[in-house]
């Protein structure tokens, strides 16, 4: 055998193994990608969970909720349903409008050019709303 007959059997086998070590380093990318991919949803969801958990600590300590902490929380989960999908994103916005309905009896109860009789027909028609439109969960 020649060197002109190995390099020639050499060759056509270099191009099946270029070939494998090409589709493994793709392979390779796809699963760094993939892992990175994971990991930045990863942040962006736990910032829309830290954001809903200070949201219900601060209520939870205080029955009540400022316009500031509403639209902190509102900006933190906006893009909940590229996140999180569907379901998520519904119930994030309905903590929302459950702190926005805090929020307005918080001001009514502090109302006092209201009667205490005005004030407690607002909350109970208030409270009666909310328990409707938790009948379904």
């Amino acid at each position: 055998m020649s060197i002109k007959q190995i390099s020639e059997i050499c060759a056509g086998f270099l191009t099946p193994i270029i070939g494998a070590l090409a589709v493994y380093i793709a392979w390779q990318q796809h699963r760094t990608n993939r892992n990175n991919l994971r990991l930045n949803l990863y942040d962006r969801r736990y910032e829309v969970f830290d954001a809903l958990m200070s949201l219900l600590a601060h209520i939870a300590q205080r029955v009540d909720v400022t316009d500031e902490q509403l639209y902190e929380f509102y900006r933190a989960t906006n893009q909940s349903q590229f996140l999180f999908g569907k379901e998520i994103s519904e119930y994030l916005e309905e903590i929302s409008k459950n702190a926005r309905n805090l929020q307005y009896l918080a001001k009514i109860l502090e109302d006092q050019s209201l009667s205490e009789k005005d004030r407690q027909k607002t909350v109970e028609v208030n409270f009666r709303t909310f328990l409707v439109n938790h009948e379904k969960l």
